[in-house]
C-alpha cells in the first residue's frame, strides 16, 4: 500500500499508515518517501561518520545522527528506531530496533524524525503545541512535561481548533510569522487524559500509543498558514489557585523560546545558526507570555477564558498583567 498526508508543511508518502490525517494523491513527488524494513536490527552507539546531533544526557545516548562519507545520514533514536536518509532528505528507510515496542516507530516518525526533517531544511522548529482561535495560531511552548499538550486541549475543549502537537513549523510570509497544520491528535500524559470528558458535543476519538500515552484526536482540525498571534510558557504549580500571564520582552523571549529545542544536542553549526536567527525574528514580532497555572486533575476551568482575555486585550494593543481566580 501507499499512504499519503501532508504534515508540517511536508508531503510525505510511506508504504504503510501512520497516525496521521491521510491526504489524496498529490500531484508533486513527496518531500519525503518511507520505506519501513521489516526486520529489527540491533540498537546501535555512533559510528565513523561526522556526528551532526547528539543527545546523551548523563553519558547514555537517546538519540543521534551522523553524515556518513557518501552525504547520507542515520538518525538512530537508541533502543527504539533508526532512519537511514539520502543526501537530499527525500528517501528514508526505517528500521525498529530489536526488542522495541511494535509501533514505536511510528510515533518517532511524526515527532522526532520530521522534525530532524524541518531542522535539517531550514525550517523553524518550536517544541510547541498549537491550536486556532479567532483565525489565528496560538502556541504553547517549553520542555516535555511543562503541560503544552494539556493547554492545547483545554483549548480545544473551550472552543479552539487542533493545529498542531510537541512540533510546530514557523514559516514567513510577508515578514509576518505563519504557523504550519501539524499532528492531528493530541498525545497525553497520565491524569491530563481524563481532559476527554471536558469536551462538549461530540467526544474526540481516543486510542493508546506505542510509547503509552493516551491520545485524543478532536473533531474540529485547524487550517494550515494561520498567522501566529501568541506565544505562551506554561508554568504548573499544585501551589496555588491564581491564573497569572506576564508578558515578556523580545529580548529575553528569544532566549527563553531557545532553552526548549524539540531536538537537544545539535552540534551542526548551520542548523543552530538558522534557529537563532528565525527565532530571533519571531520573538520580536510575537508577544510571549509566561502563563502560571494550578494544575490538576483536575484542571482549572478558569484557564482557557484567561488565555481569551490575553488575545482580546493583546488584540486591542494592550499588555497585561493577569491575576484571575481559578
Amino acid at each position: 500500500m501507499t499512504w499519503r498526508t501532508t504534515i508540517y508543511g511536508l508531503s510525505v508518502q510511506a508504504d504503510r499508515a501512520l497516525h496521521a490525517a491521510p491526504t489524496e494523491l498529490w500531484t508533486h513527488a513527496a518531500d519525503v518517501s518511507l520505506t519501513h524494513e521489516q526486520h529489527e536490527v540491533p540498537s546501535h552507539g555512533p559510528g565513523d561518520g561526522v556526528i551532526t546531533m547528539h543527545y546523551a544526557p548523563g553519558g547514555e545516548d537517546l538519540y543521534y545522527c551522523e553524515q556518513r562519507a557518501d552525504g547520507t545520514y542515520l538518525l538512530v533514536f537508541v533502543d527504539a528506531c533508526e532512519f537511514e536518509v539520502s543526501e537530499d532528505l527525500t528517501q528514508a528507510v526505517v528500521r525498529r530496533h530489536r526488542g522495541a515496542t511494535p509501533g514505536i516507530e511510528s510515533v518517532l516518525t511524526l515527532g522526532g524524525f520530521l522534525a530532524w526533517q524541518l531542522y535539517q531544511r531550514g525550517h523553524l522548529v518550536l517544541h510547541a503545541s498549537a491550536v486556532e482561535v479567532g483565525g489565528g495560531a496560538i502556541a504553547f511552548t517549553g520542555n516535555s512535561g511543562m503541560g503544552k499538550s494539556t493547554m492545547a486541549t483545554l483549548m480545544c475543549a473551550a472552543g479552539a481548533r487542533m493545529l498542531a502537537d510537541d512540533v510546530l513549523r514557523i514559516d514567513s510570509v510577508d515578514a509576518q510569522p505563519v504557523a504550519r497544520r501539524g499532528s492531528s491528535e493530541l498525545r497525553l500524559r497520565k491524569g491530563a487524559d481524563t481532559l476527554a470528558a471536558a469536551f462538549d458535543g461530540a467526544s474526540p476519538d481516543r486510542r493508546q500509543s506505542a510509547d503509552d500515552r493516551q491520545v485524543l484526536r478532536p473533531a474540529d482540525q485547524a487550517g494550515d498558514r494561520l498567522p501566529l498571534r501568541a506565544l505562551f510558557i506554561p508554568l504548573p504549580t499544585r501551589d496555588s489557585d491564581e491564573i497569572r500571564i506576564d508578558r515578556i520582552s523580545p529580548v529575553d523571549a528569544v532566549f527563553l523560546l531557545l532553552r526548549f529545542p524539540r531536538l537537544l544536542g545539535w552540534q551542526d553549526e548551520r542548523v543552530r545558526t538558522a534557529q537563532f536567527a528565525l527565532m530571533s525574528a519571531v520573538a520580536a514580532s510575537v508577544p510571549l507570555s509566561l502563563i502560571h497555572v494550578p494544575w490538576g486533575p483536575p484542571f482549572s476551568a478558569g484557564i482557557a477564558p484567561a488565555i481569551r482575555a490575553e488575545l482580546e486585550l493583546e488584540r486591542q494593543g494592550r499588555r497585561l498583567q493577569l491575576g484571575v481566580p481559578a
